[in-house]
This record gives structure tokens, C-alpha cells and sequence, in this order.
């Protein structure tokens, strides 16, 4: 069930994301240098749910990573493979720490779009700079992301799921 989910998902993205607009914002791949705290006062009430969300206190992991191979029907199974554990952490003061399995990999800022409903991160380690739109389950705890134009990362689609803990495996 939660394939098929998926699935239908990333389908819905996949017409979404072909249909944005090019022009990308000049100040895009600038490195945010302070902490900001995360305004949701003037969010409308689907994006200050989506915000409120991603920062419970949990961990959010990386159950499915999809990356199509260019110039075929599949995906890219090593990078399904590296990317599964993945987990990300926010907070509501605009930081979040990122890692895999146990292991923290580092941290950086992070803002949300709502105008293209996007989380945007910005890493210590810029080889981590993402940007993904981002559609919230309707009772929370469950997410998916495509990744946008920004960071040369367009094809990218993860579905991730929020626990309470770090751990060693996924179940």
C-alpha cells in the first residue's frame, strides 16, 4: 500500500515539477550565515502545518530515495541505496542537523517557500544544499519531496517517514 502511495505520489510531482517556471531566485545558492527563527505567523494554514510538522522533535528518514537513470525507464539503485537511512532534523529557530543511520554528517539552515510549498537547506558542507517541494501526509508523520531546479537536482524524489530515535536500521 504505501508503494503504490508513493508511487502515485511521485507521479503527481513529476506533472507538477515539469510545469514550474525556469527562474530560479539569483539568491538561491547563497550560504545563509545566521540563524533565523522560522516566521509562520503570515503562512497560510496548509504552509504553517507543513513548518509545524517538519519541526516535531523527530527524525526524519529517508525510507525511499528515487533517481532515474537518463536514457532509460529505471532508477538509480546506488543511490537509492546511499540515500535510505538518510534522516534530517529542524528547528523552529531555521537550523537543522542532517545524517545516516547513528550518525550526524552535519548541519545548516533551512527556510520554507510557500509559494512553491519548498524547504530549502542550506548545509555547512555545500554538496548538501537542497531544495524540495514538499507534500506533508494529511495527519503528519509522513512526507514526500521532489527536488527542485535549484542545486542542479531535479530528478530526485524521497519519501520519508518521522521517528521518535536515531537508529542503526529502517524497519
Amino acid at each position: 500500500m504505501r508503494r503504490i502511495l508513493f508511487l502515485n505520489i511521485c507521479c503527481v510531482f513529476l506533472v507538477m515539477t515539469s510545469c514550474t517556471k525556469d527562474g530560479a531566485d539569483q539568491t538561491a545558492n547563497k550560504q545563509v550565515t545566521t540563524t533565523q527563527s522560522v516566521q509562520t505567523d503570515k503562512m497560510d494554514p496548509e504552509s504553517k502545518r507543513v513548518v509545524d510538522n517538519l519541526t516535531q522533535k523527530g527524525f526524519w528518514y529517508v525510507e525511499h530515495w528515487h533517481k532515474p537513470v537518463v536514457g532509460t525507464k529505471g532508477a538509480d539503485k546506488a543511490a537509492y541505496d546511499a540515500n535510505r537511512a538518510r534522516w534530517f532534523q529542524f528547528s523552529d529557530d531555521g537550523t537543522f542537523l542532517h545524517g545516516q543511520r547513528k550518525e550526524t554528517i552535519g548541519k545548516g539552515t533551512w527556510s520554507y517557500e510557500p509559494s512553491i510549498a519548498a524547504i530549502k537547506m542550506l548545509a555547512d558542507d555545500k554538496k548538501y544544499n537542497a531544495e524540495f517541494q514538499v507534500q506533508m501526509h494529511s495527519e503528519g508523520g509522513v512526507m514526500s519531496w521532489t527536488s527542485t531546479k535549484r542545486f542542479n537536482s531535479e530528478t530526485i524524489m524521497a519519501y520519508l517517514e518521522e521517528y521518535v530515535e536515531l537508529m542503526d536500521e529502517l524497519p
